[in-house]
C-alpha cells in the first residue's frame, strides 16, 4: 500500500467516529425538553441611534461580512478550486446574505426579523461544512451532502419559527463546528 493511503481498517474507524458524533450528538440534542427564544436575547447593549439608523453599530458591522463575502465570492470565481467550488460558493454566499439578513434583524431585533438573520447563517455553515467534507474525506460525499444539508440547515431555522424550538437549529450550528475539528484532526 503506498506510503499516506489510509488502511480500510482505519478509514473505518474514521468514519465510525464521525457517524458517532452526527447521531449522539442529534440523541443528545433530542434529549432534551424542547426550549424557545429567550425574549432578552433581542435586548442589544447599544441601542443608539445614527443618522435615523436604530442600533446603529449593531447594523453597521454587518459591512464586515458583506466585504468578506464579496471578496471570498470573487475568489472562487476567478480560481479553480476543485470539485468543492460550489460548497465554497455557498459558504461565501452565506456570508454575504449575513450581512444583508443581520442588518434587517438589528435594525428591529424580534423573532420575525430574526428568521433573515439565521437562514443566512445555515447556508454560511452547511456549505463550510460540505466543503470541507469534500476537500478532507470524499469529494463524492461533500458533493452528495451539499444540498440535503442546505434544507436541513433551512429546516432547522423553519422548525424553531413555527415551533419556538431551538434544538434542532442548535444541532444544525453545532454539527460544523464539532466534527471541523475533528475532521481535520483525523484526515
Amino acid at each position: 500500500m503506498a506510503g499516506n493511503t489510509p488502511s480500510l481498517l482505519e478509514t473505518y474507524w474514521r468514519h465510525l467516529l464521525m457517524l458517532i458524533i452526527v447521531v449522539g450528538s442529534f440523541t443528545l440534542i433530542l434529549s432534551l425538553h424542547p426550549f424557545g427564544q429567550n425574549p432578552e436575547y433581542h435586548n442589544f447593549a447599544d441601542r443608539r441611534a445614527f443618522f435615523g439608523i436604530p442600533n446603529f453599530l449593531d447594523v453597521a458591522s454587518n459591512l464586515a461580512f458583506l466585504i468578506v463575502g464579496i471578496i471570498g465570492l470573487k475568489i472562487c470565481f476567478k480560481n479553480y478550486l476543485g470539485s468543492m467550488r460550489n460548497a465554497w460558493i455557498i459558504l461565501f454566499a452565506g456570508i454575504t446574505l449575513v450581512s444583508v439578513g443581520s442588518a434587517y434583524y438589528h435594525l428591529n431585533p424580534n423573532n420575525q426579523t430574526l428568521v433573515w438573520d439565521r437562514l443566512p447563517m445555515t447556508i454560511g455553515f452547511m456549505g463550510l461544512f460540505a466543503a470541507l467534507l469534500g476537500e478532507y474525506i470524499s469529494e463524492q460525499l461533500g458533493r452528495y451532502i451539499l444540498i440535503p444539508a442546505l434544507l436541513l440547515g433551512f429546516s432547522s431555522v423553519i422548525y424553531w419559527h413555527l415551533f419556538d424550538d431551538l434544538r434542532f437549529y442548535i444541532w444544525i450550528q453545532l454539527i460544523p463546528l464539532l466534527t471541523i475539528p475533528v475532521i481535520m484532526i483525523l484526515y
